[in-house]
């Protein structure tokens, strides 16, 4: 028995694998096509709020002029099978979209055209936002891995993607989080959402019960009813369907009003909520005073289902099964406080979109050129060039 579906398994994988054969075939690319490079550049308004009394035209000129040096690469002079779209967005995040897509062959006309896909990278600016990966509570991370090199620089591998970091302040990149300073964000971020739930009850919506919302919808049923009466005089049809959603309302508020829960109000369930808020925060409070002031010191290691498993709060690994979790870090503060100018770029982080790697990086290429992996294999080359990053980097 087992070897049936072991048969069955691989003749599923072979058949995909000859569709995805044919597909490839089937498509017609434009490898000759002379394409363009085009460069657009965007002042969003909220610029000015995340960045109070900076000029958002000196960050356009820095941005474009970082632009202006990839476009002057050799190898998209013109580009050939491909068009190259270089996006300048200046807002609360500076950033740079380089996207290379290649051209196909329309089946009808034979004209050439871009699909969808693209590849390319992405620049941002003096923001951290895309240094490390996703947070674990607040700005705190799993421990960003160094994995490579970016033209001197460190690139590394993070819960989301891979980042090369350009740190011109001579700081490290990530300085470890402390066990205390982890359980205080976790005790921020519960105070946070107390005081929104807190808020949410002065809402007067709040104090009705599913029987009362009942109750107010008898009223707009009668109105209902009162248009299907008129509906029914001009579009027979259209009032049958009236009807059915007017019954299905009813038998939907029937149902509301004789729950065993009816004369539960919203106010009553969000205060179960503030109640089990209340105890996280007690209890997480609690597990910060039962530390030493130097364990409180030491990296925080962080497991999962380290609640479960170790019955604390917080998810702390104890100090002795740290080897099991994953430690935590912040990107470092001081460098984002070495910054003296907006418009110069003091901190550069590069990311990818590579179809063809396996990591999506130019780390894990494994593309041959061809097809939809030309625009792989020449974001690629862009980012392996010495003498354009050389220039971009000592803007």
């Amino acid at each position: 028995m087992k070897a049936i579906y072991v048969s069955v398994f691989c003749a599923i994988i072979v058949l995909f694998s000859q569709n995805d054969v044919c597909l490839a075939q089937e498509q017609n690319f434009s490898a000759d096509t002379k394409g363009t490079v085009e460069h657009n550049s965007y002042v969003n308004s909220e610029f000015e709020s995340a960045h109070p009394g900076k000029s958002a035209l000196e960050s356009k000129k820095m941005l474009e002029g970082i632009s202006k040096i990839i476009s002057s690469w050799d190898k998209i002079n013109p580009p050939i099978g491909f068009n190259v779209r270089i996006f300048n967005n200046i807002s609360e995040l500076l950033s740079i979209d380089v996207a290379f897509s290649v051209y196909l062959k329309d089946p009808d006309n034979g004209e050439p055209y871009t699909g969808d896909s693209s590849s390319g990278l992405t620049i941002t600016v003096n923001n951290c936002s895309f240094t490390g990966g996703s947070p674990v509570v607040g700005d705190i991370i799993p421990t960003p891995e160094k994995v490579g090199n970016f033209h001197g620089y460190p690139v590394y591998a993070t819960n989301l993607r891979e980042v090369a970091i350009i740190n011109k302040s001579g700081l490290k990149d990530f300085i470890p989080c402390s066990r205390e300073d982890y359980i205080k964000a976790n005790i921020a971020l519960e105070e946070e959402i107390l005081l929104t739930k807190r808020e949410m009850l002065k809402d007067p919506e709040m104090n009705k019960s599913a029987k009362t919302e009942a109750a107010e919808m008898e009223g707009n049923i009668k109105e209902m009813e009162k248009g299907y009466e008129a509906l029914l005089e001009i579009d027979k049809s259209a009032a049958a369907e009236l009807k059915k959603t007017i019954d299905e309302i009813k038998a939907t508020v029937k149902k509301a009003a004789s729950a065993p829960d009816a004369n539960t109000t919203g106010a009553m369930l969000m205060e179960k909520e503030l109640g089990t808020t209340s105890v996280k925060i007690q209890a997480l409070k609690s597990e910060l005073e039962k530390m030493s002031p130097e364990e409180r010191k030491h990296q925080a290691y962080y497991i999962a289902d380290g609640k479960y498993r170790f019955g604390n709060e917080s998810g702390l690994a104890p100090e002795n099964m740290n080897k099991y979790g994953t430690p935590l870090s912040r990107f470092n503060p001081d460098v984002l406080k070495s910054i003296t100018s907006l418009s110069i770029p003091h901190l550069i982080v590069v990311s990818w979109n590579i179809g063809s790697s396996t990591t999506g990086t130019p780390r894990g290429y494994n593309g041959n050129g061809k097809g939809y992996a030309l625009a792989d294999k020449m974001i690629l080359e862009l980012s392996g060039d010495d003498g354009i990053w050389k220039r971009i980097l000592s803007e």
